[in-house]
């Protein structure tokens, strides 16, 4: 019988081998850590061998190579204060989303549910479109994205797809598998930290959701509530209240940075170069204050990478939406760029201890508690258990 992957560092999960299988005999399930992996229906698999084929992770060449003149390399910022403060950085994927929605096309990119499921959704309008802007740091789910994405395309549909650069290999493998054809699709691709487990997020909001007794309406990731640079995450309650002092909203961002929960493949990341097969690459222009000071503001920069003729046409037809300064690479190298995410060697143990005690044990070891906030939540709740939060409110505001 064929197999997808062998080991699980050569499976990034994005779902091709799943969308191009004839017989449908492929599916994805989430592994002990949460992150969705193949998994083959013998009774129905013909051994085609079409899902392994298609597997451009596995057979990505990763010795050094080059594309021409590209890429070349922008420093760029929306010229509308209100779409950059909204967004990580300096609204390059709203321009560029925005020129795809004028001419009727549809966007793919990553929103987070009501449920609290990171996942890639279809966006036809604005609105839709303002759900997918801003970092989620947890693997998305494609669903059936890929399929959708050719059936747009064999409709004579534009098409803007955003995702990790293993995402976007994934489906451009999978639609020149199918021979569909791409004149008509926008591939842009970020520059990836690596993928937490979507476990862990999980659990992280279910947390959140018992200490503020399911009142919240939306997560942040990256809110600029301390800046562009501070990186500092936030739950918005359904009374339209952004909460982001806590410590304890910010232990998912510093299980993120520890790179303990990633996704195996990320170890052993293939796309961690200046080279991309994407039409464009954006991410954080970190850097900024040292080589265009008046830029400067603490407000989100965007590093743009334009990758090849179709990119620059395409971002030619909306500069004038952007200020953007051409900047040298090596000026903003960031260690993404350039290799892998490193693997902790604790990884294991790290994995072993949630197993055997849970989320709550492992938040405890790993992250940086802040005893203060636990004690002063733990005794909000206590008064609205006993119904003394309204005098207590009364008395402080005498």
């Amino acid at each position: 019988m064929i197999k997808p992957y062998m080991r699980e560092d050569e499976c990034c999960g994005c779902t091709a081998c799943k969308s191009i299988c004839p017989k449908n005999a492929i599916t994805l399930q989430p592994n002990r850590e949460g992150f969705l992996y193949p998994q083959v229906n013998t009774e129905i698999c013909v051994d085609c061998s079409q899902c392994v084929k298609v597997c451009d992770f596995q057979h990505r060449d990763t010795e050094t190579k080059t594309f021409g003149d590209y890429p070349h390399v922008l420093a760029v910022r929306h010229r509308n204060k209100e779409v950059v403060e909204c967004s990580t950085s300096g609204g390059a994927f709203t321009g560029i989303s925005d020129f795809v929605l004028n001419r009727n096309g549809v966007v793919y990119g990553a929103t987070i549910d009501n449920d609290f499921v990171v996942k890639h959704i279809r966006a036809v309008s604005e609105s839709d479109r303002n759900k997918l802007r801003g970092s989620k740091y947890v693997q998305s789910d494609l669903g059936g994205s890929f399929g959708s994405v050719k059936r747009d395309l064999d409709n004579g549909i534009e098409v803007l797809f955003t995702g990790t650069p293993c995402q976007c290999a994934g489906v451009k493998s999978y639609l020149e598998r199918t021979k569909t054809s791409m004149d008509k699709l926008i591939i842009c691709d970020f520059v990836c930290h690596g993928t937490p487990s979507p476990r862990l997020w999980k659990e992280h909001v279910a947390s959140l959701q018992r200490r503020y007794k399911k009142k919240i309406e939306y997560y942040q990731f990256r809110p600029k509530v301390n800046g562009w640079r501070n990186h500092t995450e936030a739950v918005v309650l359904k009374d339209g209240k952004k909460v982001y002092k806590p410590a304890f909203i910010q232990k998912h961002k510093q299980i993120f940075y520890s790179h303990l929960a990633l996704r195996k493949s990320c170890y052993n990341c293939k796309y961690t170069s200046i080279f991309r097969d994407t039409e464009l690459t954006i991410a954080d222009c970190w850097g900024i204050e040292k080589k265009v000071p008046e830029w400067n503001d603490d407000r989100g920069v965007s590093l743009v990478l334009i990758n090849n003729k179709k990119g620059e046409k395409i971002f030619d037809s909306i500069k004038d939406n952007f200020e953007y300064r051409q900047i040298d690479i090596k000026d903003f190298m960031q260690p993404q760029l350039q290799h892998p995410a490193n693997k902790p060697k604790q990884r294991e143990e790290f994995w072993n201890e949630y197993y055997q005690h849970g989320y709550k044990f492992i938040v405890k070891k790993y992250t940086t508690c802040n005893f203060k906030d636990e004690i002063i939540l733990a005794v909000i709740n206590l008064l609205r258990r006993t119904g003394m939060i309204n005098i207590v409110k009364k008395i402080i505001r005498r």
